[in-house]
């Protein structure tokens, strides 16, 4: 009997479950494999890692963390210093572009990653790259200067055709950054947490993506950004159960740590 009451539980979860392959949801791998290195194969961030995932999945989008160096080059990494994940300390901006290659990331042997190899690797696949760009300088505690950032990535789009820039997503947490952005082919995008704040953006400016926190994100959101008609993503989606909750709403992106689960939920079992 006890047998009969678990099979019968397990069709009724089946039944319950949606079937995602009908949503249009761009699915991005987060910082290439993941964001959480210690069930990567590769670092996050890495130029190895993306190569990886590019080469390995069905992947159509990856999310990578920017930040711009002494003089102004751009690179990956994620944290705020460098201390906690690298031999070196302090913030990526106390060091040039050639000083920082001596670096080592995450008990590796693997270097801090170029942007401009990155979007070489990007480009060749035909792939959705987005930039998350870390605006805020922690060690000088202030804003990094957004006209040399703009001139840094115009340098770097300059080798694109105009098809491959418009697949160039900028995402920023500080709008002003995005308001310094010359190139009119790449995507603009606010993260924000602040649903009155993203509608007078919406409503104002050329912006018209917006990413927002999984745990922040309700139906007041959903509303508010069909009324304005803007696309969203949806980020934090580090479980299974996670994925689910944010492709129920129906996102335009969702970044994820749990890809290969997420690709055969939105695209289908291979």
């Amino acid at each position: 009997m006890k047998g009969s009451w678990v099979i019968a539980l397990v069709f009724i979860l089946s039944g319950c479950k949606k079937d995602f392959t009908e949503l249009d949801t761009l699915v991005l791998s987060h910082a290439g494999e993941s964001i959480y290195h210690k069930q990567n194969q590769y670092p996050p961030n890495s130029l190895e890692g993306i190569i990886h995932v590019l080469q390995e999945t069905r992947v159509e989008a990856i999310e990578i963390d920017v930040q711009m160096t002494a003089d102004n080059q751009l690179v990956l990494w994620h944290d705020q210093k460098l201390d906690e994940n690298s031999d070196f300390t302090g913030c990526i901006s106390n060091y040039s572009f050639v000083e920082l290659a001596d670096a080592k990331v995450y008990g590796t042997n693997y270097s801090i990653a170029s942007l401009e190899k990155v979007l070489q690797a990007a480009g060749t696949a035909n792939i959705t790259l987005l930039l998350d760009v870390k605006h805020y300088n922690f060690c000088s505690e202030s804003k990094i200067d957004y006209n040399e950032f703009n001139n840094a990535l115009n340098l770097e789009l300059v080798d694109l055709t105009e098809l491959q820039k418009e697949k160039v997503i900028v995402n920023c947490r500080d709008v002003q950054l995005l308001y310094a952005l010359t190139d009119s082919s790449i995507q603009k995008s606010i993260e924000t947490d602040n649903i009155d704040f993203a509608e007078v953006i919406f409503q104002s400016t050329d912006i018209d993506i917006a990413f927002i926190k999984l745990d922040e994100f309700n139906d007041a959101w959903l509303k508010m950004i069909n009324e304005n008609q803007v696309k969203f993503g949806l980020y934090n989606l580090n479980n299974r159960s996670k994925v689910n909750k944010a492709l129920s709403f129906a996102p335009d992106f969702v970044i994820s740590d749990q890809l290969e689960y997420t690709l055969n939920e939105v695209y289908g079992k291979e």
